[in-house]
């Protein structure tokens, strides 16, 4: 198997180098480019179409979202993960709102975690790739300060319940476990959910759903 193809962006050399030299350790992935600035990194991905960049939310010329948004406008499929210093929600909802596939918090990510993330976004199946402790503190911000009205009406019991556990990033094959019923049909049940709502992606169907508050984040799923 061809190791995966990593281009890394961010202004403070410590931190790339330190995560370059972590996971070039690692046969199953490979380095290919270091940016220090946006410009750079979008340059990076268009010319090398690495499998994954992991891009600083804040760099000197532009932040990592105006990053991703420019290299998903101009269709590019590599993964994007962003790596950055602050827990704002309007950063996350911006990566996942232009169809980014994770969030890490730099004083949590571990160099192993980084390796996770990065494993993840390229072997999974959509989920939005982010650090537990954030997920689960925007997930608490919505319940205790976000009392958004959600539209019920278009949903049937059984995809109101599947839609629970999509906003907590659950996987199909646990959702259906859960409920007693095959990932397929879950699957299935997903693309009615969002066709109801006129959401487009899984991402933005779980970023809709904790703007209104569909998860409580009560249960830790391994």
């Amino acid at each position: 198997m061809e190791p995966i193809r990593l281009v890394i962006a961010d202004d403070h050399a410590l931190i790339r180098d330190g995560i370059a030299n972590s996971v070039s350790s690692r046969e199953d992935v490979e380095v290919v480019g270091i940016a220090a600035t946006g410009q750079e990194a979008i340059d990076l991905v268009e010319s090398l179409k690495p499998d994954v960049l992991l891009v600083d939310i804040e760099l000197p010329d532009q932040t990592g979202v105006n990053v991703a948004r420019h290299l998903r406008e101009n269709g590019s499929e590599t993964y994007i993960i962003a790596l950055s210093s602050y827990t704002d929600r309007r950063y996350v909802y911006g990566m996942i709102d232009i169809d980014a596939n994770g969030y890490l918090l730099k004083n949590e990510a571990t160099y192993d975690a980084v390796y996770d993330a990065i494993r993840g976004v390229v072997s999974g199946n959509g989920e939005f790739w982010m650090s537990p402790s954030f997920a689960e503190r925007l997930v608490r911000y919505h319940i205790s300060e976000r009392r958004a009205l959600m539209n019920y009406e278009k949903l049937s019991r059984r995809e109101t319940e599947v839609l629970k556990f999509v906003a907590e990033g659950v996987d199909n094959t646990t959702v259906g476990g859960e409920l007693n019923i095959s990932p397929n049909t879950v699957k299935n049940h997903i693309d009615k959910i969002k066709d109801k709502l006129g959401i487009r992606t899984r991402a933005e169907l779980i970023a809709w759903a904790w703007r209104n508050e569909i998860a409580d984040g009560s249960k830790t799923w391994e």
